[in-house]
């Protein structure tokens, strides 16, 4: 999804990518790893010379897009940003555990329009940051989620997951001889370019009937602390229009943007008879549920897409809606 917000970005601007390049004092890959944001070690990345970045003299707006502060490299580089009017940092994940880092990277003039996609985290960001920081949702780009006539998995998981409904889910599947794709390997080393990935989800997501997704809070409440981020999943599910089962995030922004009828909820502390009782109900009712799902999608298209917000932070660039100028 990182990587087409920037194709987004390039299509509506005409913008040029500008690689970062290694930076040379860093030299062998085990000193690059060691020095990492969210190492022990991280702290000795301000004492170490800034070497050169050059950005072309006509430039009027930078755009910076990240997964989360931990990816951040331009705090090795000496860049000319006071000549770049308008300076976008996009962060994906601004969650409670990553805000010293955060505080640390984005408390600068550097960037004078700072984003997230987490609106619940601007309070806690504004404090930490001393910055005003804009809120644009996340979003997908369509054109991996075509629509789909027919629908050949009847339950699929990728990502976050409860292991009691994951269980459960199985035990049915297999009682009814359905099939339930899943995440069944790590990410560490992918053999295949981020974007034919992504394709490759998409496409799964779009032969789901139902597509399981937790909130961040109830898989990982230690990552979430008092936050109930929107993440990328739910984006993801409504375009490929699937019905979604799980629980929704407790944000109420999440009612504003799927209404409070997206997800049908099973509670993962029942017990497995009570989840498998659930889980009958739903196949049962899956040409109803199918349906909402796909006119859900209809009516929703483009605000789910990247375009209407990369619209969105343009509009904020020439309103000043966020951020300080300097």
């Amino acid at each position: 999804m990182l990587r087409c917000l920037e194709a987004e970005i390039q299509r509506q601007t005409g913008a040029t990518v500008l690689e970062i390049p290694k930076p040379k004092i860093l030299g062998k890959n085990w000193l690059q790893k060691r020095l990492q944001h969210g190492t022990r070690y991280e702290h000795v990345r301000k004492y170490l010379p800034k070497e050169k970045l050059e950005i072309p003299s006509d430039v009027d707006v930078v755009w910076y897009v990240l997964m989360g502060p931990e990816n951040y490299g331009l705090d090795l580089f000496d860049w000319p940003w006071r000549r770049v009017p308008h300076r976008v940092v996009y962060l994906f994940d601004t969650l409670p555990s990553q805000i010293k880092r955060i505080g640390r990277l984005f408390s600068g003039p550097e960037w004078n329009f700072p984003i997230t996609s987490f609106q619940d985290a601007i309070p806690m960001l504004k404090n930490v940051t001393g910055r005003n920081w804009c809120h644009i949702d996340q979003a997908v780009s369509l054109r991996y989620f075509p629509e789909k006539t027919a629908r050949e998995i009847a339950f699929s998981s990728y990502g976050r997951r409860h292991p009691r409904v994951h269980e459960a889910i199985q035990t049915f599947c297999r009682r009814h001889s359905l099939y339930y794709d899943y995440t069944t390997h790590g990410r560490s080393a992918p053999a295949a370019d981020p974007l034919e990935l992504y394709r490759q989800y998409a496409w799964h997501l779009g032969q789901s009937l139902f597509t399981v997704s937790w909130p961040v809070e109830v898989t990982h409440p230690e990552r979430a602390g008092e936050l109930s981020p929107i993440t990328c999943r739910w984006f993801e599910a409504a375009a490929a229009g699937a019905t979604v089962i799980g629980q929704a995030p407790k944000n109420p922004r999440f009612g504003e943007v799927f209404g409070k009828e997206m997800v049908l909820d099973i509670d993962p502390e029942s017990d497995t008879p009570s989840i498998l009782l659930r889980l009958e109900d739903i196949w049962e009712n899956r040409e109803q549920h199918l349906s909402k799902s796909k006119m859900f999608r209809e009516k929703m298209a483009n605000q789910l897409d990247w375009r209407t917000r990369v619209d969105q932070i343009l509009q904020k660039i020439r309103q000043k809606e966020c951020g300080v100028d300097s």
